[in-house]
């Protein structure tokens, strides 16, 4: 997929219902909510899009339910003014649709420390399919990215979400 990722300055659910025109309406877009900094340099940047039946938008992220497309696909790539962000992915899962910037203290390390524990042992909390990477080591050091959409039933109360540590650039205070 290859989107912008808008964030509203005043209205953190505006881009869920406004196209990048400002139309109202479907398909919305790719967006962060200002509880985010928008150079990606919090702890956990959470970026939200829909899942759309004509398979555009955030609709691509349940091919990550297929081990095979887990396998093969990696990467999350970030464009920014100044960087290239690389993104490892090491989950695909769903979760409760709690919101994530608001229910977890980041900054608070041994939340942060949980939260990343909770990811690795989602498969045993029963919320849904889940593929996990073991192998890829994140730490309450490590930078992460959550995608979020909605379940493929679109149930209100779960998310799907796809989540990868940052691998590269990292500045010299990493």
């Amino acid at each position: 997929m290859d989107y912008p990722i808008l964030q509203h300055p005043t209205d953190n659910t505006y881009y869920l219902n406004h196209n990048m025109d400002g139309s109202k309406g479907y398909p919305g877009c790719i967006y962060t909510e200002d509880y985010n900094a928008k150079d990606f340099s919090d702890l956990n940047t959470v970026v939200y899009g829909h899942n759309l039946k004509d398979k555009t938008m955030f609709s691509s992220l349940h091919n990550f339910e297929d081990n095979e497309t887990f396998s093969k696909n990696q990467y999350i790539f970030v464009y920014t003014e100044d960087n290239i962000l690389v993104y490892q992915i090491f989950a695909a899962y769903e979760f409760n649709s709690k919101h994530l910037l608001l229910n977890y203290d980041y900054s608070n390390e041994y939340v942060y420390e949980q939260y990343i524990k909770d990811i690795f042992n989602v498969a045993s909390k029963g919320y849904g399919p889940a593929y996990i990477r073991d192998d890829i080591q994140v730490t309450k050091d490590d930078k992460i990215i959550t995608l979020s959409t909605c379940t493929t039933d679109h149930d209100s109360n779960q998310r799907f979400l796809v989540a990868g540590v940052l691998v590269a650039p990292k500045s010299d205070k990493e």
